[in-house]
């Protein structure tokens, strides 16, 4: 292909997927932007560096939040807690 005709090939390429981008664009900063996205994303980006998370949800892992080995179940220890226990365990829970 002689330059022109490249420059025509990649142009028409970008030209068709503009309205794409943009529309994708407006949404992720529609949903970063929000209120909520920055508490969740505060409170899960908390939890990871209280290690109860094996992760950062990130664009990389596809915001995968998934509870890291150290974190205990209530399900796993409520057979050994005292009601008043148990209470107290949930409360604190996330």
């Amino acid at each position: 292909m002689r330059g022109r005709e490249l420059f025509q090939k990649h142009y028409d390429y970008m030209q068709s997927v503009i309205p794409r981008l943009l529309e994708a664009e407006r949404v992720v900063d529609e949903i970063k932007g929000s209120y909520e996205w920055k508490r969740s994303f505060n409170y899960f980006q908390t939890l990871y560096n209280r290690g109860q998370l094996t992760e950062r949800p990130t664009k990389k892992n596809g915001y995968k939040i998934e509870l890291g080995s150290n974190t205990v179940r209530i399900s796993d220890i409520e057979d050994i807690l005292t009601p008043e226990q148990l209470e107290f365990v949930k409360s604190k829970t996330l």
